[in-house]
């Protein structure tokens, strides 16, 4: 996922995350790797959702239909994508595809269930790479389709948790 939040209760930043799928005997989403651009997000997410979220510059510009995203590290590239969007606007709701989280961060376990609202278009990945030293290596696989969805409305309720070892 990439994500563009230009109005949250930390203030607007850009987020590169990885969701591979469910985990554990939980049967639950875990994000394992996320970038945002903002240390105040990162302290909170850790905090608050248990997201292991790391802050690297984010390099975000959109023009008419296209969005390009780059991670810099130090200096080097970590992820970069093109995306080309168009067509009719959809729909969407996490009711269809619900995240139900469970991150594990200095041996708590947190359950978190965001839910979100939007429209989507259908968008073409016109480029992407990575640096698997720092990002999954996902450039082999061949997404079924991908979708921008903009405007999107999430809320991150407070997390439940307890204690890894009970």
């Amino acid at each position: 996922m990439l994500v563009n939040y230009e109005n949250t209760p930390v203030g607007p930043y850009h987020e590169v995350l990885f969701i591979p799928g469910k985990f554990r005997k939980t049967k639950k989403q875990a994000i394992t790797k996320i970038y945002v651009d903002s240390e105040v997000s990162s302290q909170n997410g850790r905090a608050n959702w248990g997201i292991p979220k790391e802050t690297l510059p984010i390099e975000w510009v959109k023009e008419k239909n296209l969005d390009r995203i780059r991670v810099l590290k130090n200096g080097v590239e970590v992820f970069s994508a093109e995306f080309e969007t168009g067509g009719i606007p959809f729909p969407v709701s996490t009711a269809f595809l619900p995240i139900r989280l469970c991150q594990t961060w200095n041996k708590l376990k947190y359950f978190t269930r965001p839910t979100g609202t939007g429209f989507g278009k259908i968008t073409k990945i016109k480029s992407m790479d990575l640096n698997p030293d720092y990002f999954p290596d996902i450039r082999g696989l061949s997404p079924l389709f991908a979708v921008k969805v903009d405007p999107f409305n999430m809320r991150f309720p407070e997390s439940t948790y307890r204690n890894e070892f009970f």
